[in-house]
């Protein structure tokens, strides 16, 4: 799993998340109010993106989605 941070622009970010959408690896994507590109959002492989405030708002999001993940994960 792969975990970005996308407040920034960065051609680094964008490689990374085209290795891990290749190789069928799970993105969750993080944002905060800017204007993210097309091609990010447009990966299969996100499963999620959050909107956050501050470093204690984007970890009481993460949380759920890694706990959901995580049990769909050891499910199948």
């Amino acid at each position: 799993m792969i975990i970005a941070y996308l407040g920034f622009l960065s051609f680094g970010v964008g490689m990374e998340l085209a290795y891990a959408e290749n190789n069928k690896i799970p993105i969750i994507m993080y944002e905060r109010s800017k204007r993210i590109s097309r091609f990010p959002r447009g990966i299969p492989t996100v499963i999620t993106e959050i909107q956050f405030n501050d470093c204690e708002d984007a970890l009481n999001q993460l949380k759920p989605v890694l706990l959901k993940w995580n049990l769909l994960k050891w499910q199948k």
